[in-house]
């Protein structure tokens, strides 16, 4: 990767609500991927399906005061192209 930063992420500080703390809102300026086949709603519209969410943090920062009984995600880009 020659230390070149190539990804985008739009990423909550927390400032109002601090258990948005590191979550990413979109990559490469997108909400959602689309490396999965896209689902259709009951009006038959295509929505990203669960596979193309973009859900949790960079696993480098997590909100604080994590309940144990909370599961916490990280979004992983290697695992993505």
């Amino acid at each position: 990767k020659h230390d070149t930063p190539s990804e985008l992420y739009v990423a909550s500080r927390g400032t109002e609500d601090v258990s948005d703390l590191g979550h990413i809102f979109s990559f490469n300026g997108s909400s959602y991927l689309s490396n999965w086949v896209n689902m259709k709603n009951d009006e038959g519209d295509e929505t990203p399906g669960v596979c193309n969410m973009i859900n949790g943090t960079d696993s480098g920062i997590f909100a604080p005061f994590v309940n144990r009984d909370k599961s916490i995600y990280a979004f992983n880009t290697d695992i993505c192209r």
